[in-house]
C-alpha cells in the first residue's frame, strides 16, 4: 500500500513535469520550471 502510494506520487509528479515542460516551451523559462521540479522530486522521495 505504501508503495503504491509513492509510485502513484511519482506518476503524477511526471505528469507535472509534462505540464511544466509545455509552459516552459511557450514561457521560455525553463531553468526556474526544471528546478521547481527537482525540489518536488526530493519532497517525493523523502516521503
Amino acid at each position: 500500500m505504501k508503495k503504491f502510494f509513492i509510485y502513484s506520487i511519482l506518476f503524477l509528479n511526471v505528469q507535472f513535469v509534462y505540464s511544466q515542460f509545455e509552459v516552459s516551451v511557450l514561457t521560455d523559462k525553463t531553468e526556474y520550471l526544471v528546478g521547481e521540479n527537482i525540489e518536488i522530486t526530493v519532497t517525493t522521495y523523502d516521503l
